[in-house]
């Protein structure tokens, strides 16, 4: 049995809240792999072996330069049959990796394959797209990168980050038209990220509409249309699944019972915890304990 994850680099803000992480994992068919979904945002390349992806009811076969796009919504996990195994490079990030304090101005653009999808999006990047190869290679800079022992390290890592955006961006027609030339204004992007911070800070509180567009200094209406825009779904989804995802982690490494789990990871109760748990990941809290 293998599910090994290795050179594993972080870039955190100074909260210390994760906005980008990049893996290499080593699997083979022993290890239960189950459907999940992320609240970041991930792009992820296959350096050798075979499988299958299953996304939200696609099926895509894997094989080496492979590189795969997910949003925080998708549904998605890898099929191995007896025998194969595979390495692949996955990296999650934050939105707010794209949109922070170097990079306010960014055209909306970097992010629309993620949210603003027209109906030629497939998860798989077409193999026979002179452009995937390149962004195969951009991503393996990557991985150099942060083995590196660079000063300006994460700076580099952002970098070349924003150029796979770019090369995505103007190279695969993937992207609604009628949403391709808007721009984030600078000063919206900031409200918006201060929100996400808060959310961050106060996971496990109650939190409302009004209280989260007043940080953002908009209205509760523009704020979660805005909100949505930004993050490809609203505001009380993306926080349900912020708490899931922290409520996998402490069953996965604690020995907390699910009623201290709920509490702890700002759930009101068990029934709304369980049923949320469900709703977003597909399984019940006892199957990620159970594996």
């Amino acid at each position: 049995m293998e599910y090994d994850i290795s050179n594993r680099y972080r870039i955190n803000d100074h909260e210390g809240k994760n906005l980008f992480s990049i893996e290499t994992h080593n699997l083979d068919n022993s290890w239960p792999l189950v459907p999940h979904t992320h609240h970041r945002l991930e792009i992820s390349c296959v350096k050798s072996g075979t499988g299958t992806y299953l996304v939200d009811g696609r099926r895509y076969e894997i094989a080496k330069g492979d590189v795969f796009l997910f949003n925080n919504q998708e549904t998605h996990y890898i099929s191995l049959k007896p025998g194969e195994s595979m390495r692949h490079l996955v990296i999650h990030f934050s939105q707010r990796f794209i949109w922070n304090a170097l990079a306010n101005d960014l055209d909306y653009n970097f992010l629309s394959v993620f949210f603003q999808r027209n109906s030629n999006f497939e998860n798989r990047l077409d193999r026979n797209n002179p452009s995937t190869k390149k962004v195969y290679k951009l991503l393996h800079d990557l991985d150099k990168e942060s083995l590196s022992n660079h000063l300006a390290k994460d700076l580099r890592i952002k970098v070349i980050m924003e150029s796979i955006l770019i090369e995505i961006t103007e190279n695969y027609p993937y992207i609604a038209a009628i949403t391709s030339e808007k721009v984030l204004p600078a000063r919206d992007t900031k409200s918006i990220e201060n929100a996400l911070i808060y959310i961050d800070q106060h996971l496990c509180e109650d939190m409302t509409l009004a209280e989260l567009a007043e940080i953002g200094c908009m209205s509760p209406a523009y704020f979660s249309s805005f909100f949505k825009k930004c993050n490809g779904i609203a505001p009380f989804e993306y926080i349900a699944r912020k708490r899931v995802q922290m409520a996998i982690e402490q069953i996965r490494n604690t020995s907390k019972n699910l009623t201290e789990i709920a509490t702890l990871c700002g759930f009101n109760n068990s029934t709304s915890f369980l049923k949320t748990f469900k709703k977003i990941t597909g399984n019940p809290p006892s199957y990620y304990r159970n594996k």
